[in-house]
């Protein structure tokens, strides 16, 4: 809600005029300083400031032939919210609107913040990803002016592609146990197995394994009866887990 306002002296001056264009010119402020703060402005708005120098010479004010103008705004807000949604190639990220924007500027950290894009909406999506892999993203609001770019705070997240499904299969059955096996995927964390004595519906996790694990096991099974097995992955970031499809639910008749 104010844009502070500096320039450089102007040998002889006894002070300096400062306007506002609201249609026409009104003076601000006489100042003798070489700044000027003007407070109380609208968020997110444009305007047009000038400055004049003068200098007082008995009961004379004798006025610079010129002026210097600046077309600027007061900084957008920060957008409150950004959220992921992702797959196992791509990242989709939606936030909240901010009022009195040109629009958004999309950045990724890479060994430093680098530019993705420019957008006028509140949602983008980043294709051609890696699984499983952990990404950066910030966004932040501008107002683009005639004499450049005011730009707002900007807002981070922290996500991640959803790593690829496995690919469950049995690996052996005993009496009361089965063994199960999975094809280890790219870039997760770790696995989660589930089973029930139904294929649709009652699945319950058995335990979560460690990255790399490829095999776990269950016992207290029923002899003669089938169950159901599947198995997916995920990729922890901070203290959130983002999982990978399901695989093909595998079923396993108990010796």
């Amino acid at each position: 809600t104010s844009i502070k306002l500096s320039w450089k002296e102007v040998p002889d001056a006894t002070g300096y005029a400062v306007y506002v264009k609201d249609g026409s010119w009104k003076l601000l402020k006489k100042t003798t300083a070489k700044s000027y703060t003007v407070s109380g402005l609208d968020k997110a708005a444009k305007y047009t400031f000038a400055v004049r120098a003068y200098r007082v010479q008995g009961s004379k004010t004798i006025w610079a032939p010129r002026y210097k103008s600046i077309k600027t705004a007061t900084k957008p807000a920060t957008p409150s919210k950004l959220i992921a949604s992702q797959t196992s190639d791509s990242i989709s990220l939606t936030w909240s609107s901010v009022k009195g924007v040109t629009g958004y500027r999309i950045y990724k950290y890479s060994n430093g913040w680098k530019h993705v894009a420019y957008t006028t909406a509140t949602n983008y999506k980043l294709t051609s990803l890696h699984s499983g892999t952990k990404y950066i993203y910030c966004v932040r609001p501008y107002i683009k002016t005639d004499d450049g770019y005011v730009w707002g705070n900007y807002i981070k997240i922290t996500t991640a592609t959803k790593p690829e499904a496995p690919t469950i299969r049995l690996a052996s059955t005993a009496k009361g146990r089965a063994t199960i096996a999975w094809s280890n995927v790219s870039g997760e964390s770790g696995y989660q197995v589930y089973y029930s004595a139904s294929k649709s519906s009652g699945f319950k996790k058995i335990s979560n394994y460690k990255a790399d694990t490829v095999k776990a096991y269950k016992t207290g099974l029923k002899s003669g009866k089938t169950y159901y097995f599947k198995v997916r992955a995920y990729k922890k970031v901070g203290d959130s887990y983002i999982y990978s499809p399901f695989s093909k639910t595998l079923s396993v008749k108990i010796k």
